[in-house]
């Protein structure tokens, strides 16, 4: 999945297994509030992420199978 993050950057962003998730930055475990926050999002939508940090917003800008 691709996302804009609230500083109006991009990233990308693969969700996957926990047990694959450290293996780089790229993957996200699916169990994250980032990843179940999005799953089942369409193109343009706007999400609230809340992280342990507090919460966000990010836009779905694309999604990649």
């Amino acid at each position: 999945m691709t996302l804009e993050m609230p500083d109006g950057g991009i990233e990308r962003y693969r969700i996957v297994h926990p047990t694959e998730a450290p293996l780089d930055r790229v993957r996200v475990s699916s169990e994250s509030p980032m990843s179940k926050a999005v799953l089942g999002c369409r193109v343009g939508e706007k999400v609230e992420v809340a992280a342990p940090a507090g919460y966000f917003d990010v836009v779905v800008i694309g999604i990649e199978r």
